[in-house]
């Protein structure tokens, strides 16, 4: 029987996973359903459980501390993400986070089921749309596709660490206009479209 703790803040999904799982058909139950992380961490014990579906955007959190603060409580317990959310961004953060997998809520029930006994045995259970693009990522790293200069690899480290343009300028001794220029020509090279994605993405091909 694998045990789920279900957070997320429309009492309607909780109760449609409920539905969706039978403990004697499936080997699936919902032992408990919170709309919030910290009432989880106050209330629930890690012996209660085996695995978390976590919705993606509960109100006013930030999905990725959310996922942080479930891991520091409940260290190895496995973490699904459960959302309507389809864009690439949050399922590399999330797949950097090393969340046991991503299922959107729209999902056929039964894929559903499968997905999350496949997580529970140890797959990482992501879209494969997704992994196909990792997949093209990989090649493109073995190819040389991502080949970068020391001065660009210079700004994607102040980038990944948070720094602003302007920041990254006067850290240089460069420009503002110089260094959005190289972003701008770095995020056309890894096919993203804000620095936010770029910094995401350098960080999960670990070039740097």
């Amino acid at each position: 029987m694998i045990r789920l703790l279900v957070i997320d803040d429309h009492p309607i999904i909780a109760s449609g996973l409920r539905y969706c799982f039978h403990s004697t058909r499936d080997g699936l139950k919902v032992i408990g359903t919170t709309g919030c992380v910290e009432e989880a961490i106050e209330k629930v014990n890690a012996d209660e459980f085996d695995m978390i579906i976590l919705d993606l955007y509960l109100p006013d959190k930030d999905p990725v501390k959310n996922v942080r603060a479930l891991k520091a409580k409940y260290g190895e317990k496995l973490i699904i993400i459960y959302t309507i959310e389809k864009g690439f961004y949050w399922m590399r953060v999330m797949y950097n986070e090393d969340v046991a997998g991503y299922i959107h809520k729209d999902g056929p029930d039964a894929k559903i089921r499968e997905s999350i006994k496949k997580a529970f045995n140890g797959e990482r259970v992501f879209p494969e749309y997704f992994i196909s693009e990792l997949s093209k990522d990989v090649n493109r790293i073995k190819n040389n596709d991502y080949e970068i200069s020391s001065e660009q690899q210079l700004i994607l480290i102040f980038l990944i660490h948070g720094y602003s343009s302007k920041e990254i300028a006067k850290k240089t001794g460069s420009n503002m206009f110089s260094v959005n220029n190289k972003l701008r020509i770095l995020r056309r090279k890894f096919g993203v479209k804000n620095n936010v994605e770029l910094a995401v993405k350098i960080v999960e091909l670990k070039i740097i």
